[in-house]
């Protein structure tokens, strides 16, 4: 992962571009997120209506309204689920949040305009540059509804939120991202948290970065079965492409693994984000870097041949026509000889 700490939790198992940027497609104006009423808050107390959800049954659950007769999601419905939450965790956290509707996100901060304002318009670029990589139209709905940025100021709240909605203690954590469930397996919700007290922007924008892009993977076509390597890889090397002062450091460091001709074979075995260190990481973003580099098509069709279930060596045969050894000779030239002539 990004950092030891880092925490990434989802029932599913993380992809990046190298394209250019695309274009902002409209973010709603910053507003005061409405507030449920004194019905939502204390139930109806009427004998004719029906009583009001508690607001653990709305910031836990997702009504049977959301799914259609075809067992399709109601994504409207669903949104407006997710709008409904902000109000209850207002009361249940004691803050007050600010809201921002993009095409793909619905971004819930207590922080400052200036932090609002950047990930409104940095999720949307985020988002874009991965449609390319997956050969996706920026139209294309690769989550439910929409994914659900949470800044929070205070570390508090953001630790109260988590232990209890998720029922987790994030208290060591920076952020994570979660699906929410309806039923055994369908996915109804993606939501990504971060704690923005004395972290940078920059700092801010590297996680929300490699969180998201694992969201967009995992929530890309079906689950398949995705070696770690991959998963991280993309994640580090999307944020390469989100700030490129970020690309130097870590080609460094897998150039000096390279250099040193020792197997990376340790790499290839990882089966959890912890059985990766910094070094690694580096070496799993170049791997990422080399087969974006030899072909986009390529890459996608290795994604979606994982995807479909094929197994690591079989995808990577099918789309590179590589075995896992001919990767990591083919890789180490790439970062002693090429890399370092880029600019």
């Amino acid at each position: 992962m990004l950092r030891t700490n880092i925490v990434v939790l989802c029932a599913m198992a993380a992809i990046v571009l190298a394209g250019p940027i695309m274009p902002v497609a409209g973010v709603s104006a910053w507003a005061e997120a409405p507030r449920a009423g004194p019905a939502d808050s204390k139930g109806d107390l009427s004998t004719n209506g029906p009583a009001a959800e508690s607001d653990e049954s709305i910031l836990k659950g997702v009504p049977d309204t959301c799914i259609l007769s075809d067992g399709s999601i109601d994504h409207d419905v669903l949104l407006a689920r997710i709008k409904q939450r902000v109000g209850v965790l207002e009361r249940t956290l004691s803050v007050k949040f600010a809201v921002a509707e993009t095409p793909h996100f619905l971004v819930i901060s207590d922080t400052n305009q200036a932090t609002n304002d950047l990930f409104a318009q940095r999720c949307e670029l985020l988002y874009g540059n991965l449609c390319t990589i997956f050969g996706a139209a920026p139209g294309d709905r690769i989550w439910p509804a929409k994914c659900a940025l949470f800044l929070f100021r205070m570390r508090t709240s953001f630790d109260k939120y988590a232990m209890q909605v998720d029922s987790m203690n994030a208290s060591a954590n920076y952020g994570y991202y979660r699906c929410e469930r309806y039923g055994d397996d369908r996915v109804t919700a993606v939501k990504i948290l971060l704690n923005t007290e004395r972290e940078s922007a920059s700092t801010l924008l590297e996680h929300f970065v490699h969180e998201a892009t694992h969201a967009f993977y995992d929530m890309y076509k079906t689950l398949g079965h995705t070696p770690r390597w991959l998963q991280e890889g993309l994640a580090e090397y999307m944020t390469t492409v989100n700030d490129k002062t970020l690309r130097a450091p870590k080609v460094t460091k897998a150039a000096q693994r390279a250099r040193t001709q020792a197997s990376i074979g340790a790499v290839f075995l990882a089966n959890k984000p912890e059985d990766l260190g910094a070094a690694d990481n580096c070496v799993a973003m170049t791997l990422v870097d080399y087969l974006i580099t030899a072909g986009k098509p390529k890459f996608k069709k290795l994604v979606d041949a994982l995807k479909e279930g094929k197994t690591e060596e079989a995808a990577l045969a099918a789309a590179y026509g590589l075995t896992l050894p001919d990767l990591e000779k083919r890789w180490r030239i790439y970062v002693v000889q090429y890399l370092p002539k880029q600019k």
